[in-house]
């Protein structure tokens, strides 16, 4: 296993800082990015560190608030439609944020927030419903959409220029997409009659749909048998992060993976942390850095989610036959005596800063931003010193 100092060189390089800097001891510090009241859970943020989530009233009737934030104006709620509900789901680097909203009648529709313009309703017809979860730099847009009367969610995309675009059923398939990136591919997960349930796939734009996992991960990963998996997220490059469905005994569980060109130049699933604990992946950024939340050892299937952590994983020895994913709780990464317990872990950019949720000094369930502190170098010394700490390795 590679020491921690090497996992911090790495982590520094994909940050862009220098050796020396790569070297020291990183941390993290936390942002309570606050509430519109009662909780808060912060979903997706961009490269310029805007963060888009939802706070929960929970009085009385549950009443749902989405919310953008900054450094410069704080939190601020977006605006929605008649209903009690509405959701930010992702936010692009201009800006642009996706979700939804109920209206008047109850029903959930696909929403659009610009800056410029304000809300805007993606609908392809009156008798749609939906969720827009993901929405990339070109402004094309993946929908979770439901049509009456049809039975199964349908994948939609839509941009500007082409207006909605359906694909994904195919012999009765539902289609749940959750992430794009700027190539249009969709990380989704993808049912279709005769098939095992909820694969996990990464839809292409021109090659369709490609189906991720190998038969000697699904059938003999740790004595257990993969059922059915989810792709949450996926990269510029194409990288898949998700999670794994496994029963065990009575119950069931997941475990986190990655789908990446290996050594070898094929794609394969890789499996994150241990096979006796919990986990989900919930975003990988174009550095290969996955964030997501799991369980301690052993697995507890009648957990509450009290005892969830949020974890950040870095592929390590790229390259070679040894090549893997290390798996930090991020909780362990914080600057001292902040008081928080992280829970979740949902979105990284490609500056290293993550959002998601936890319990703060107050015992609140509030969203967090996470950014990296870097200490600086003393002398040229240490720096080189730093350097020789990054290169040992713990022997077996």
């Amino acid at each position: 296993m590679v020491r921690n100092h090497l996992w911090i060189f790495v982590l520094g390089v994909m940050l862009g800082v220098t050796t020396g800097e790569a070297c020291a001891d990183i941390r993290y510090t936390v942002t309570d990015l606050g509430t519109l009241g009662g909780s808060s859970r912060a979903y997706a943020l961009n490269d310029h560190g805007q963060v888009v989530g939802v706070s929960e009233l929970g009085t009385g009737t549950a009443q749902s608030l989405a919310f953008v934030w900054d450094s410069v104006h704080g939190l601020q709620q977006l605006a929605g439609l008649q209903g009690d509900l509405t959701y930010a789901k992702d936010i692009n680097n201009q800006g642009i944020i996706v979700g939804g909203a109920t209206d008047g009648q109850n029903q959930l529709k696909a929403m659009l927030w610009h800056p410029q313009t304000g809300p805007q309703i993606l609908s392809p017809g009156a008798d749609y419903s939906g969720l827009a979860t993901s929405i990339n730099n070109l402004g094309q847009v993946v929908i979770q959409a439901n049509q009456d009367g049809v039975q199964g969610t349908q994948l939609v995309t839509w941009d500007q220029a082409n207006g909605f675009a359906h694909y994904g059923r195919l012999y009765g398939t539902e289609a749940m997409a959750w992430d794009n990136n700027d190539a249009g591919q969709v990380a989704l997960v993808w049912d279709a009659m005769k098939l095992r349930p909820g694969q996990a796939v990464r839809w292409d734009p021109v090659d369709g749909f490609w189906f991720i996992g190998n038969e000697s991960l699904w059938q003999t990963s740790h004595n257990l048998n993969a059922t059915s998996g989810d792709s949450f997220a996926i990269n510029a490059q194409g990288d898949v992060a998700g999670a794994f469905y496994f029963p065990v005994s009575t119950s069931n569980k997941w475990q986190a993976f990655v789908w990446l060109k290996t050594h070898t130049g094929t794609r394969n699933a890789v499996l994150l942390g241990d096979p006796l604990a919990m986990s989900i992946a919930w975003s990988i950024n174009d550095s290969q850095v996955v964030v997501g939340t799991s369980n301690p050892v052993p697995f507890d299937p009648a957990g509450d989610g009290d005892e969830l952590h949020a974890f950040i994983a870095h592929l390590v020895d790229k390259g070679t036959n040894q090549e893997h994913f290390e798996m930090l709780d991020l909780n362990s990464l914080l600057v001292p005596n902040t008081g928080w317990v992280l829970r979740e872990a949902l979105d990284i950019n490609n500056k290293g800063q993550i959002v998601g949720w936890g319990i703060n000094p107050q015992g609140q369930e509030r969203a967090f931003l996470l950014n990296v502190v870097v200490p600086e170098p003393s002398t040229a010394t240490v720096m080189l010193l730093g350097v020789g700490l990054c290169c040992r390795r713990r022997r077996p």
